[in-house]
């Protein structure tokens, strides 16, 4: 986990981007809002860029996916298997090592500001987020053009995203709250840079910290309508529809990669049946439905739907080996392990030597054409929090 390796190191970046933006204060045109940028950049994107590195997905073994598969299985709960956990750990930290390739390193660099400018879509603007203890840096990245504007720090930003998350839990309790805190964020993370986001067509956000838990398109762009049905809020999800990167490194690396040739268009599963499961699960009747109204516009040929007994984790794993699919929509619960993330999974149904389970460490191992992978669960994108890396957990 190389949240512990940068969480010292983290705080060491933050005081430095700190420093930087202090000297752009004094000095806007010395180029230091590039310096605290680029500080903060290769704090958050090495945690990640190593990950990406270290992934055995590139060249998976079967003895590196069997270690992979027993490290899901253990119980870590006693000593024994706290034990047992770091042993393969170590093992698979030792093939990783034989495996890295000095080629692989040196192109996953963090990038700096100057050449993010030139890389970037024309059409695209970035709003990039470092979030401090005393105060939250954001950069607004156009094209030769760059702002570098100074919030709230952590303790503000903790409030303001809780207060307004906790509003969205309770529909019809808390709706006040929602519309306040809504209204105040968008003016506190979006105002500064209101003109440029409307003046481009797509949206970049790279959160930090508890920004990562922040639905951005759920802010309000507008003073909320008194007494108006949520449709007609001015949410700006309505207005925009921002696309969110874990670093502005990993964006371009993301953007720059070439289209595969995929060979289906769709894999969803909906609709589980969790009666096997060793732990008990609500049904999600209603994500049969939403299943099946993907694909109807797609030939029979061109998708693979897996409802009921057919959404098991051995039927899925099979199918994302047939060929390449574009997209992969799982319509299911997702269980989040805060303590140790790699152990939070997607439930599908058991059987075939399968515990219906689908472990983050599997998912590091499979070997996809990059899909588009749409979690359709509550709280799918949460996580734990680290220091430079952001939300630890299944969208990692």
């Amino acid at each position: 986990n190389t949240g512990y390796l940068f969480a010292d190191r983290g705080r060491a970046y933050e005081e430095i981007a700190r420093y930087y933006a202090s000297r752009h204060r004094e000095d806007p045109l010395g180029g230091w809002e590039a310096k605290a940028f680029e500080t903060a950049e290769r704090s958050r994107a090495r945690g990640l860029l190593d990950l990406l590195e270290d992934s055995f997905a590139l060249d998976a073994s079967p003895e590196a996916l069997a270690l992979i598969d027993s490290l899901s299985q253990v119980d870590t709960s006693s000593a024994d298997g706290r034990a047992r956990r770091n042993e393969i750990n170590v093992r698979l930290a030792t093939m990783r090592a034989e495996r890295r390739s000095d080629a692989v390193s040196s192109s996953l660099e963090p990038v700096e500001l100057a050449d993010l400018i030139k890389r970037k879509h024309s059409q695209t603007l970035i709003l990039q987020y470092a979030v401090g203890d005393s105060a939250t840096l954001m950069w607004v990245i156009d094209n030769k053009a760059t702002e570098l504007h100074e919030l709230p720090g952590r303790a503000e930003m903790r409030r303001r995203v809780e207060a307004f998350r906790g509003a969205i839990a309770q529909p019809g309790v808390a709706d006040d709250v929602l519309l306040r805190e809504g209204r105040a964020l968008y003016q506190l993370l979006l105002g500064v840079a209101e003109d440029r986001i409307n003046r481009r067509k797509n949206l970049i956000i790279v959160p930090d910290d508890v920004l990562f838990e922040l639905p951005f398109s759920a802010l309000l762009a507008a003073d909320p309508a008194p007494d108006a049905a949520w449709s007609e809020q001015p949410f700006f999800g309505n207005k925009k529809r921002p696309a969110y990167a874990p670093s502005s490194t990993v964006y371009l690396m993301l953007r720059e990669q070439k289209a595969g040739k995929f060979t289906r268009s769709l894999i969803a599963a909906g609709d589980v049946d969790y009666s096997g499961l060793d732990r008990e699960l609500e049904p999600l009747p209603y994500t049969r439905e939403e299943v099946e109204r993907i694909p109807h516009k797609l030939k029979e040929d061109d998708r693979y739907v897996l409802l009921g007994d057919a959404a098991s984790e051995s039927t899925l794993k099979t199918a994302l080996t047939l060929g390449s699919t574009r997209v992969v929509h799982l319509a299911t619960h997702g269980l989040i392990d805060p303590a140790e993330p790699m152990r939070s999974s997607i439930a599908l149904g058991p059987g075939r030597g399968e515990d219906g389970f689908l472990y983050s460490l599997e998912i590091l191992s499979m070997q996809l054409d990059r899909p588009t992978i749409v979690l359709s669960a509550c709280e799918s994108a949460l996580g734990r929090l680290e220091k430079g890396e952001g939300v630890v957990g299944l969208t990692r």
